[in-house]
């Protein structure tokens, strides 16, 4: 019986550490609110490997699927174990997903661990067949980053043949996880500013909108109220942002896309101050679609 509660008390005190560092870890992350997330750069850099295997259109972030993802490698680092399924809720991806309230009409997921950067991550899912294949993938356009950590790492849980039964309990001492949930939804035509990128250190940039289509139609705006003239919508064309130096700038898009009007944003961080005169001029002629 001693050993019985000695045990408890010992389990009791471990799963208190794991809370307190997770907590220290949310509060760390706070107060660098104003600096680029891990979960962000690896979004950089997959737009950027996407660029690079053949010109690929940039996935948007998106914020359901932030959540969702980040949910799920907070559920893997706190609660001990690796897998696409819940181990203890039981909940698939597309579960999550719908749950977190994405209704996609396409989807996947890519998952590591042990990898403490995005480079280093991104370097092993594009050595992989199935995680490289839904990096790249033409049939996605949006994508959410999670990231946790956990220094308290122990008697990992793995599901190997993706039944939702634990398979295999490993003492690994992984720390890091990461989810990566891709989608899209019918319907949702982002535009994607810089590649995604989290800083811009000029005015002119690249804008990437989704939706090119015979008489589709888009005018763009910096503050939502003076927009430019409608033209044929274009996947590639350059803007310059306004706003002062050090502030989030925004651009908006107003669509057209069969008969249906819509309007769609990004937001990338200035690190120049920028004129307030809306413009946009051509990139490319042709589209990614």
């Amino acid at each position: 019986m001693r050993a019985f509660w000695r045990e408890a008390i010992v389990k009791m005190l471990f799963q208190g550490l794991k809370k307190v560092a997770f907590a220290v870890c949310a509060l760390l992350a706070s107060s660098g609110a104003n600096a680029q997330s891990m979960e962000e750069e690896l979004l950089e850099l997959v737009n950027l490997v996407r660029w690079e295997n053949g010109q690929l259109p940039p996935l948007k972030g998106n914020a359901l699927l932030d959540a969702v993802s980040e949910a799920h490698s907070q559920a893997m680092a706190s609660r001990d174990f690796f897998a696409h399924c819940d181990l203890d809720t039981r909940l698939s991806p597309f579960e999550r997903m719908r749950n977190g309230g994405y209704f996609y009409n396409s989807a996947s997921e890519n998952l590591a661990a042990g990898a403490s950067g995005p480079a280093a991550v991104l370097s092993g899912w594009m050595n992989s067949t199935g995680h490289r294949a839904h990096i790249l993938t033409t049939t996605h356009r949006e994508i959410g980053v999670g990231y946790a950590f956990d220094f308290l790492d122990t008697n990992v849980r793995r599901d190997q043949d993706g039944d939702c039964n634990v398979d295999l309990v490993s003492n690994w001492t992984l720390q890091h996880y990461w989810t990566q949930d891709f989608g899209r939804r019918a319907g949702v035509y982002p535009l994607v500013i810089e590649r995604e990128a989290y800083a811009t250190a000029g005015c002119e940039v690249a804008l990437y909108q989704y939706g090119v289509g015979s008489g589709n139609e888009a005018r763009l705006s910096n503050d939502g109220v003076s927009w430019s003239e409608w033209e044929a919508l274009q996947a590639d064309r350059t803007w310059t942002l306004s706003g002062p130096a050090g502030s989030v700038a925004t651009v908006y898009a107003q669509l057209r896309i069969a008969g249906v009007e819509s309007e769609v944003s990004d937001q990338i961080l200035l690190g120049a101050s920028c004129g307030t005169a809306p413009g946009a001029t051509p990139l490319f002629a042709d589209s990614f679609d």
